[in-house]
């Protein structure tokens, strides 16, 4: 976390969970997933500022789910 620089939606990334668990984060526009098991699974990411709160709109995260089949 960066100390002493006040958080703006202007900077920040992106944590990716995989069915709910935390996999990682990114400050760039891509993700590479890995080693992602057989069967159906829920991929969401959602936008945070440098300080690591969750941006959000009208009181709702900034967020977007997909499900993927491997």
């Amino acid at each position: 976390m960066t100390k002493n620089i006040p958080s703006s939606v202007q900077e920040g990334h992106a944590h990716v969970y995989l069915n709910g668990q935390k996999l990682g984060r990114t400050h760039t526009i891509t993700y590479r997933l890995k080693s992602i098991p057989q069967g159906t699974h829920q991929v969401r990411v959602v936008l945070s500022t440098n300080g690591y709160e969750e941006i959000t709109v009208q009181g709702q995260p900034v967020s977007g789910t997909v499900t993927i089949t491997r």
